[in-house]
């Protein structure tokens, strides 16, 4: 009885101190987008000071690849590109501030996947074959339609293809992989689920906007009206039915192919397989105004995620013990 008091006791311990990990990927998560919103305005600036130098007089090859990428880029790609630097440069320091624990069954850790390469494939293929059904079908049906302008090159494929690989890698890695580590090891894995999909949809959701119009463009406070108006778009159901619902998910889905496979290969191959096809589908289908496609990305999530129910994967012991 001794004994057993005694390892409860451990476990609730190590249960307390996982709890401010949880604290502490929130703030870090929070404290890159403020930081972002600081900084942005001001590489925004200097970045298009700099293509109007480029513009006007010779530079060297790196400055003028600089210069052209932030007279084309747009605020929203700035503020995402020095959100991106921040998480990759907090990283380290992050990891370093996390405790770790010995493996006393709580928790689930990453193992050897034995079949990582047809996980990646399968989810790759399952869900870029998905979206691009739900692309044809739609154009068939007459909502969208193929914008006969865009060039099919093998630039256009190649760039597609490694910007959704390495995206995926980043993301799964640090949603999937640590920040979900996280949460498996402070409560159990139904709340860690749910925390996880909410986690990656709410920060999706602060940092995409594919267009916004801002009244001070040449203020260094921009980033902060950038993000206070995508706050305020919670209030429009109809923005958060068409994106917040459908990330939330996306969420979900790769929070469950993680938990089932304890791996990050399904999950990597899902989402770039997801970002990939809305690399394509945003180029080439000019979409008309309709509430259905938020539905239909509903749908071929909750499609995945019963395909993985299929899929000849072993349940790895995973769930913490509850205190």
């Amino acid at each position: 009885m001794l004994f057993i008091g005694g390892k409860n006791e451990l476990v609730k311990a190590m249960r307390d101190e996982a709890s401010y990990d949880v604290i502490k990927i929130w703030l870090f998560a929070g404290s890159c987008i403020l930081l972002a919103a600081v900084l942005s305005p001001f590489v925004w600036q200097g970045g298009l000071a700099l293509a109007e130098v480029s513009s006007n007089k010779e530079t060297n090859g790196i400055l003028s690849w600089l210069g052209e990428l932030f007279q084309k880029a747009t605020f929203t790609q700035v503020f995402q590109a020095t959100l991106g630097v921040l998480v990759l440069l907090g990283l380290l320091p992050l990891i370093d501030v996390l405790r770790g624990y010995p493996r006393v069954g709580h928790g689930q850790f990453i193992v050897k996947n034995q079949a990582a390469t047809s996980h990646l494939l399968l989810g790759f293929m399952g869900s870029c074959g998905l979206l691009g059904a739900l692309s044809i079908g739609m154009m068939t049906l007459g909502h969208w339609h193929w914008n006969a302008s865009l060039k099919l090159t093998v630039d256009f494929w190649f760039w597609a293809l490694s910007a959704a690989a390495l995206s995926a890698v980043i993301q799964e890695g640090f949603f999937r992989g640590m920040a979900m580590g996280v949460f498996l090891r402070a409560m159990s894995p139904a709340a860690a689920w749910g925390m996880t999909a909410a986690f990656f949809a709410l920060c999706h959701f602060l940092v995409t906007r594919p267009a916004v119009c801002l009244l001070e463009p040449d203020g260094f406070s921009m980033g902060f009206t950038w993000l206070g108006s995508r706050i305020a778009d919670f209030a429009d159901w109809k923005i958060f039915l068409k994106e917040f619902m459908p990330t939330l998910l996306l969420g979900g889905l790769l929070g469950y192919a993680r938990w089932r496979t304890a791996s990050l290969m399904l999950p990597i191959g899902i989402h770039a397989g997801w970002l990939f096809a809305s690399s394509v589908h945003a180029r080439g289908v000019i979409e008309q105004p309709s509430n259905f496609p938020w539905l239909g990305y509903a749908a071929l999530v909750l499609t995945l995620a019963m395909a993985l129910d299929f899929l000849p994967v072993r349940k790895p012991a995973h769930a913490a013990p509850k205190v």
